[in-house]
């Protein structure tokens, strides 16, 4: 992964951000700082041909490199020999079902991890020369035997709960930070499509991009804990009728979604 990809990957967009300009950008690590990072902490530099990164707020090292390992933004954070524990892969394969990449979820002792690899390869290796836009959309395979609304969410644990309630869903490879999505979306274009944002400003500036794609996408945005996403919404008790009735209305939540959600994440976010 090179600088300026990384750069703009971690830029939020704001005219007079800091991000914008010099080597300060918004450290990955969202959940240590206030307003997911608002005022940029990390130094970001690349020293011959090498990629430098610091957190000023205390972040540590492995918890940047993994942060930043999960949104497709650092090949080289890939599992050490021990203390990587494989939780699950998640296969990416093609229209014709052969697998090209796996997206791994690892346990470690700082937490979460992630890393890719490819068929006969090590998760050391990452995608080799393969390229995030590269990659086919998450259960495409799926996707392309059935005629259903397809349910375009972030990232592969929510995708597999949508599919668990019987939603037909996908997603890309390289989550929030993805821009550039090669032909990854021609197979969405004549297809009835439903936008679903994390519950952050990432999530909901991917899905954004995505629009601009798939001009007859429509949004859904149940009531959600901050950062929350499908699995969330499943795993609280949300319905896929009620998600339908979201869309049906136009509403961003109904009085009854909103009375539980407030209820069950009082005093956990605003």
């Amino acid at each position: 992964m090179d600088y300026e990809t990384i750069a703009s990957a971690l830029r939020c967009g704001r005219q007079n951000c800091q991000c914008k300009h010099g080597k300060l950008t918004h450290c990955p690590v969202t959940a240590s700082h206030t307003n997911g990072d608002h005022m940029p902490s990390l130094s970001l530099n690349s020293v011959n041909g090498k990629i430098l990164v610091r957190c000023h707020k205390g972040c540590t090292q492995e918890s940047v490199l993994s942060a930043m390992t999960s949104r497709g933004l650092w090949a080289t954070a890939q599992p050490r020999a021990t203390g990587w524990q494989l939780v699950k892969s998640y296969e990416y394969r093609t229209a014709d079902g052969v697998l090209v990449a796996e997206h791994g979820r690892f346990l470690t002792e700082n937490g979460k991890a992630f890393a890719w690899r490819v068929p006969d390869r090590s998760w050391r290796d990452g995608l080799v020369n393969l390229t995030m836009k590269e990659l086919p959309l998450y259960r495409l395979h799926d996707m392309l035997k059935s005629s259903s609304v397809i349910w375009l969410v972030e990232g592969e644990k929510a995708a597999d709960s949508c599919a668990e309630h019987g939603l037909l869903a996908v997603c890309l490879g390289g989550g929030s930070s993805q821009k550039s999505f090669g032909n990854s979306l021609d197979l969405l274009r004549d297809r009835e499509v439903i936008l679903w944002p994390d519950n952050d400003d990432a999530g909901r500036s991917l899905m954004d991009r995505l629009s601009e794609m798939l001009p007859n996408a429509k949004f859904v945005r149940p009531v959600l804990p901050l950062k929350g996403d499908a699995y969330d919404y499943f795993e609280g008790g949300g319905s896929v009728g009620g998600l339908h009735e979201l869309i049906e209305t136009s509403l961003v939540g109904s009085r009854i979604e909103e009375e539980h959600w407030l209820k069950k994440y009082e005093g956990m976010f605003g």
